[in-house]
């Protein structure tokens, strides 16, 4: 009895560790590669700044509510994010956005981690 018990253990924590590792992937944050935005703007958000990257085509793993553009919201990175935003915009030039899979922005945007130039 005792081998049932410690194999049906080994299963349990088997099956466990499997799941936690699939749900691990489905959340992981995404990158959206090679867009130009259309169109970007800040806005004073309740003492807030928010950054509006608006593009064509916008991932959207969190399901947020808007799908128009991405929201940048973290103050220790509008400044950079605003500055490479209106880079791509006033150049022509692809820029790449860190997406959460887990978190929307107050406006109900997906919420952009990382802007970059590529």
């Amino acid at each position: 009895m005792k081998g049932k018990t410690r194999n049906a253990a080994l299963v349990a924590i088997g099956l466990l560790a499997s799941s936690v590792l699939v749900s691990q992937s489905v959340l992981a944050d995404q990158w959206s590669t090679g867009f130009t935005p259309t169109s970007v703007h800040a806005e004073d958000d309740s003492g807030s700044i928010l950054i509006y990257i608006q593009a064509s085509t916008v991932i959207n793993p969190a399901g947020c509510g808007l799908t128009d553009g991405y929201a940048v919201t973290d103050s220790l990175l509008v400044n950079e994010a605003l500055a490479t935003a209106l880079a791509g915009l006033a150049s022509g030039q692809q820029i790449g956005v860190y997406v959460s899979s887990s978190t929307c922005a107050s406006d109900g945007r997906p919420l952009a981690k990382i802007v970059e130039l590529l």
